[in-house]
């Protein structure tokens, strides 16, 4: 019934034998109905075969030539032959041992949906005292806790950018939701949150660098689902994409310090803001107001210079050349 796809580059096993770990310890699962397929992200970071046997479900582990996590997930979504699949990392963990049983009925009364997402556990190890936050809404950004149907993802097409190493699953449920009926979408009613994403220093996105090219990934996300809602999406929901473009970009270059290696996003941007600016802020301002708060959380800079406003620093930007 489910095909669990793990990517993996060259993490140790011990990073991901929670994961493993606690998929052994699932209680109420009849574990013929779970596959687990390992995507070795490079063929000489193939794990050792010893890890993917003693398990109470199968592990199937396939390598392909490095190319990036959304490349290790495609490989996965095509060796699959479920009918729903669940994306997961190899450093995560499922919440308990109720988790699989909890997902697995809901598949069973899933006939008229496409995706299901659940409540969603997310460490925070840069907080002061390690964090738990507990999502108890549907999040554009993670994958994470969601069930996909399978063959819905290939009649539509829909496959992870191998361009983007960061904010490849944002892009990939936002373009998602522009080509699924969101009638078919639907919440997992489960006792708790079924899985953790955790927190981890030497990870991807927390390694030295990653500010920099989360940047780049963030913008080259948002640029790639503006052209997705521009093709999909009503004028009201294609302007408000654009208005959060802007503000998002906004928060990311408007600094007192802009780092070299973003100088080449800004005038990438200029050039993209002057062919759509007729749409930008063309919605409420109760809008407005949410999509400005979520961008300063976001990509705030330390940097950032408060005294401008970003209507003078779009201004500014259309007169430089």
């Amino acid at each position: 019934m489910l095909d669990i796809i793990i990517p993996h580059y060259t993490e140790s096993w011990q990073v991901g034998k929670k994961m493993f770990s606690m998929l052994d310890l699932q209680r109420g699962v009849d574990f013929a109905l779970i596959r687990v397929i390992v995507v070795n992200d490079g063929e000489e970071n193939a794990l050792d075969q010893s890890c993917c046997e003693g398990h109470p479900y199968r592990v199937d582990q396939i390598s392909i030539p490095h190319a990036g996590v959304s490349a290790a997930r495609n490989a996965g979504l095509r060796a699959s032959r479920a009918p729903w699949v669940m994306f997961c990392d190899f450093d995560d963990m499922f919440a308990h041992a109720y988790a699989l049983r909890d997902i697995l009925n809901a598949l069973k009364e899933a006939d008229g949906y496409d995706m299901l997402w659940s409540d969603l556990y997310i460490e925070n190890g840069k907080s002061e005292k390690w964090e738990l936050i507990k999502k108890t809404k549907e999040d554009a950004v993670f994958t994470h806790g969601k069930l996909f149907r399978r063959q819905c993802l290939l009649d539509n097409d829909l496959w992870f950018n191998t361009e983007l190493a960061f904010n490849e699953d944002s892009e990939f449920n936002a373009i998602f939701h522009t080509k699924v009926d969101f009638r078919r979408t639907g919440k997992l009613i489960t006792d708790a949150p079924p899985y953790v994403w955790c927190w981890r220093k030497d990870s991807t996105t927390n390694r030295d660098g990653a500010n920099v090219a989360a940047a780049w990934g963030h913008y080259k996300r948002n640029v790639s689902v503006c052209k997705a809602f521009a093709e999909r999406m009503p004028l009201e929901r294609y302007c408000a994409m654009v208005t959060r473009m802007v503000y998002d970009t906004y928060y990311t270059l408007n600094g007192k310090n802009l780092q070299p290696e973003l100088e080449s996003m800004k005038q990438d941007f200029r050039l993209w803001y002057a062919q759509h600016k007729q749409y930008f802020g063309r919605v409420s301002k109760e809008a407005i107001a949410i999509i400005d708060a979520v961008s300063r959380s976001e990509c705030i800079r330390q940097d950032h210079d408060q005294s401008k406003p970003i209507s003078l620093w779009l201004a500014e930007l259309e007169a430089a050349k």
